[in-house]
């Protein structure tokens, strides 16, 4: 989970705010899988959008992210029918003005660097009290990471992604 929030800082730093906005918007679904079953649904994204990221964030409602999420992610949009704004307007640092969590109209804007970063802290607060639980550590072994020198018995010697302990 570190290794993908540390990516997400990577993203945002070389000005990759599509990823970087894709990874936040996952980062529920991870977590969520990873403190129950290891599975993931919306209504474990929602409610750890709730319990997490929504206490400090009030500008966004649980089932909106999840929304938001399910637009972003499989349609490569900024709005859902079933959102309360006709859009959700990312600005990037490149604007002149710092403009986040506002509404403009009937449109939420977004500065996408804040937002990715009120996730990270969201997860790493998380973190902070799931890293010793049960499942999450037994669902973590499962998660997909870098292994710099290959994966045994299947290739070695060069950086691969892959669960090292497979079913």
């Amino acid at each position: 989970m570190r290794e993908l929030l540390d990516e997400l800082k990577k993203s945002t730093r070389y000005k990759c705010f599509r990823m970087a906005l894709q990874t936040a918007l996952i980062l529920p679904d991870i977590c969520g899988a990873l403190q129950d079953d290891g599975e993931a649904s919306g209504e474990k994204y929602r409610n750890w959008v709730r319990d997490n990221f929504c206490i400090k964030n009030i500008y966004i409602k649980p089932d909106e992210m999840y929304r938001l999420r399910c637009a972003v992610l499989h349609q490569n949009r900024s709005t859902h029918e079933k959102i309360k704004y006709n859009q959700i307007i990312f600005t990037t640092p490149e604007c002149n003005v710092h403009v986040h969590a506002c509404h403009l109209g009937d449109a939420l804007s977004l500065d996408i660097e804040s937002f990715c970063n009120e996730m990270i802290e969201s997860v790493e607060s998380w973190l902070k009290e799931y890293a010793a639980d049960t499942n999450f550590l037994q669902n973590e072994k499962l998660c997909l990471k870098l292994h710099p020198n290959g994966i045994l018995p299947y290739i070695s010697g060069v950086p691969v992604y892959g669960i090292e302990e497979c079913c």
